[in-house]
């Protein structure tokens, strides 16, 4: 079994044209995406199939320092990782049983929308049946 957990954090702005996301996203907020794999088994390899919502664009640097902070890790090294305009996927070696993962990333609004967001998936490689989905959220962009 696994879980998906999002949460977002609202740090301050750098000024200039403030956008406000309902649902407590802000453009400059970081999304923490965790997963833990409730277990006894080591899980390799793993997807996570990430949902960007529309009129969002996932910084990529985020993914890119996770990636290399990982690189010594045993469980939870992202080896690779995959962008769409509609998804991320990010593709990790090895979960260890019991252990929680958390990849930080920051999306940026691009421009006021109203919409849903796209499903998130995190499922084992060789056995997709074991996987977890984020539902999708409504999600409002306004201009202040």
């Amino acid at each position: 079994m696994t879980a998906i957990l999002s949460q977002y954090y609202e740090q301050d702005s750098e000024g200039g044209d403030l956008t406000r996301v309902l649902a407590r996203l802000k453009r400059r907020d970081w999304p923490d995406l965790r997963d833990a794999w409730d277990t006894e088994l080591r899980i390799e390899p793993a997807l996570w199939d990430l949902g960007i919502p529309p009129g969002f664009d996932l910084l990529s640097e985020d993914l890119q320092d996770y990636q290399n902070k990982s690189a010594s890790l045993k469980s939870g090294h992202l080896s690779k990782f995959s962008l769409t305009a509609t998804q991320a996927i990010l593709y990790f070696i090895a979960f260890a049983p019991g252990d929680t993962v958390t990849v930080k990333f920051r999306l940026r609004a691009k421009y006021p929308i109203r919409a849903r967001t796209f499903k998130s998936r995190a499922y084992e490689y060789y056995d997709p049946e074991v996987s977890s989905v984020a539902r999708p959220v409504q999600l409002e962009v306004r201009k202040r």
